[in-house]
């Protein structure tokens, strides 16, 4: 039974490791993908109100008109800067890489492209908006949870599949211990006999051929009563339970 309970749990913790593996693999895939589609909504979003910017102040004659006309978005900040890079409008006041065209910094994500205004030598504008670390956040705790409830259905499966699939196993194995007893049992008997028949014949009346006879027997018997050993052994160690012990045989010899 030890053997068997060992074999179990090592079953099952093989199967939920390797299970669990396999979930947090696709899981990170899944957080990837959902990240991408985060990044490029955003981007859109963007995007789009860059668009609206500029056709708000494309006919605009000075750069003063600016934050007069442009389109406000509170989810967005916009800059506007001239070909020299220099600030023409600005709600912000960040440091910005006009050679990226869509990044993340402190927080915070930028959305850089080229612009041309009808009157106003403006040449890039760019748009300010928050990152998405809230929505990821919110994939992150979905993701948690389903991952708890998954282990613990994986645990409550494996358990009951293991002990489905090694019932089998035990009813055979109950049935050759059951051989084994009946065979030991039914073994001893006639073992006996024929022992004690041989040890009550006086060997010194016999002859030569006959003796080697008796030999024969008396041979087979033991052979026969040392398979009886053998299993009793064998039906006293499944009954056993057995523990490894580290013996330093010099000490034991010196000893």
């Amino acid at each position: 039974m030890q053997v068997e309970k060992k074999s179990l749990i090592q079953f099952v913790l093989m199967y939920v490791i390797s299970t669990t593996l396999l979930l947090v693999v696709i899981s990170f895939i899944y957080y990837q993908y959902q990240k991408s589609i985060y990044l490029e909504t955003r981007r859109d979003s963007m995007e789009i109100y860059a668009e609206k910017v500029v056709d708000s102040i494309y006919d605009i004659r000075d750069k003063s008109e600016i934050e007069k006309y442009y389109v406000e978005d509170r989810r967005f900040d916009c800059a506007i800067f001239d070909e020299k890079k220099k600030v023409l409008f600005s709600t912000f006041n960040d440091r910005i890489d006009l050679k990226k065209s869509f990044y993340d910094k402190n927080g915070s994500l930028y959305f850089v492209d080229k612009v041309e205004l009808g009157y106003v030598k403006a040449k890039y504008i760019v748009v300010k908006g928050t990152n998405i670390d809230s929505e990821l956040e919110s994939v992150r705790e979905h993701l948690y949870l389903i991952l708890t409830f998954s282990l613990f259905f994986i645990i409550v499966l494996a358990y009951f599949l293991t002990k489905m699939f090694l019932r089998p196993i035990r009813n055979y194995i109950s049935k050759i211990d059951d051989f084994i007893k009946d065979t030991t049992h039914e073994l001893n008997t006639p073992i006996s006999a024929i022992t004690m028949t041989i040890e009550t014949i006086d060997k010194n009346k016999l002859d030569s051929k006959l003796l080697r006879k008796i030999m024969r027997i008396d041979i087979a018997a033991k052979t026969i009563s040392g398979l009886y050993q053998d299993l009793s052994f064998v039906a006293l160690y499944g009954k056993s339970s057995n523990k490894d012990e580290l013996i330093h045989l010099v000490e034991f010899l010196q000893g």
